[in-house]
């Protein structure tokens, strides 16, 4: 089978991978494709199956981080407004 190298942002491969492994396995059955990643300090997600089964598995790849980098937002605005709530109160 095929193989092709995805860069996923490595803060994001927990993401990917999930709680006990239960994302990536759900990424793997649904596309038929196998998710993994070449260590802790690089980018490189390996992804192995036919040109469909890595686009689909690329495809829910993508959709985990985007979920992933909205939660991040959101956690950053919510501190904001804690943080002016607290010390700038006159502000909110």
């Amino acid at each position: 089978a095929a193989q092709n190298i995805f860069r996923v942002p490595k803060e994001y491969h927990a993401d990917v991978i999930g709680a006990r492994g239960r994302n990536v396995q759900r990424i793997e059955r649904l596309s038929g494709a196998l998710v993994h990643f070449k260590g802790f300090d690089s980018d490189d997600c390996v992804v192995t199956g036919t040109p469909d089964q890595q686009q689909k598995a690329w495809e829910m790849i993508q959709e985990t981080l985007d979920l992933a980098q909205g939660e991040n937002e959101c956690s950053v605005a919510a501190l904001v407004a804690m943080y002016l709530y607290v010390y700038m109160p006159m502000y909110v």
